[in-house]
C-alpha cells in the first residue's frame, strides 16, 4: 500500500465550500494561557498592551501553539513578555474558563516571585510592564478584569 507522507488536505471549490458551510455547526475554539505572578509583597504582574487593547493593562499570556500544553504555553509566554523563566511544573493551575465574549478557553495559571523578578521589556505586544498592589490597579484589559473577578469570586484574592 502506497500512502503519502504527510496526508495532503483535501482541495477544490466543493471541499472549500463545506468546510466553510459547516464551519458554524463545528465547536471551534482557539485557547490561551494567562499567568497571574505575585511577589512577596503580594503585587501583581501586569503587561501594557501595544496592539490589543491599546495601553490597557492585562496578565503575561497568550494563544497557545496547536498541540501545546497550557503550562508549557503558560511559561512560554511569560517569558516572552517579560523574560521571567521558570519550569512549567512550577506554574499552579489555578483554573480554566470559557471567556463570555468569544469562542476562546483561557487556562489560568498562578506563580509566585521573589522580589520584583522581571526584568523590563519591550516587544512588538508589548509596551512595558509593573508591579501593582491590588487596590491599586491601572486600567485593564478584558482578560485580566475577567481573571481577577473570577479569582476574587474563589476567595484568592
Amino acid at each position: 500500500m502506497s500512502l503519502q507522507r504527510p496526508t495532503p488536505k483535501p482541495t477544490g471549490l466543493g471541499t472549500r465550500l463545506i468546510r466553510v458551510a459547516s464551519m458554524p455547526a463545528r465547536a471551534w475554539y482557539s485557547h490561551g494561557a494567562l499567568v497571574w505572578v505575585r511577589n512577596d509583597r503580594d503585587e501583581f504582574l501586569l503587561v501594557r498592551e501595544r496592539r490589543r487593547e491599546r495601553g490597557k493593562w492585562g496578565l503575561p499570556g497568550g494563544f497557545l501553539n496547536p498541540m501545546e500544553d497550557p503550562a508549557v504555553g503558560a511559561a512560554r509566554e511569560l517569558r516572552e513578555e517579560t523574560k521571567v523563566s521558570c519550569d512549567p511544573a512550577d506554574l499552579e493551575h489555578v483554573m480554566e474558563y470559557r471567556q463570555p465574549w468569544a469562542r476562546h478557553y483561557e487556562h489560568v495559571f498562578s506563580l509566585t516571585a521573589q522580589g520584583d523578578g522581571a526584568s523590563r521589556t519591550r516587544s512588538f505586544e508589548i509596551s512595558g510592564q509593573g508591579w501593582f498592589a491590588a487596590d491599586d490597579l491601572p486600567a485593564l484589559t478584558a482578560a485580566a478584569n475577567e481573571v481577577l473577578v473570577r479569582l476574587q469570586d474563589r476567595g484568592l484574592l
